[in-house]
């Protein structure tokens, strides 16, 4: 499950998910190239937790929105299968 925001407002929210679940357990980040050449670091940040996981990524699709998503584990595994079998069949299909 996963809801979309503003990219503006992309700090106040990882700040209220840092403040709430404590320093991320993972994070990275990517640089990104729109299709008119442009460039943007996109950030990205994993809490996990006994019943899932937490992801918060600062573009997504969009670089005017943000997206916090939740994954259960067993949602997460099945996603993850799903995406190495993509990749084994050379397609993208998820």
């Amino acid at each position: 499950m996963g809801v979309y925001f503003d990219s503006k407002s992309f700090d106040f929210v990882r700040h209220a998910l840092v403040k709430k679940y404590g320093k991320p357990s993972a994070e990275e980040t990517e640089t990104l190239t729109t299709a008119t050449g442009g460039e943007f670091l996109n950030e990205k940040s994993k809490w996990n937790h006994k019943d899932g996981m937490i992801l918060i990524r600062k573009y997504a699709g969009k670089i005017t929105r943000s997206k916090v998503s939740l994954y259960s584990v067993a949602g997460f595994v099945e996603m993850e299968k799903r995406k190495n079998e993509a990749i084994k069949q050379g397609g993208n299909d998820l």
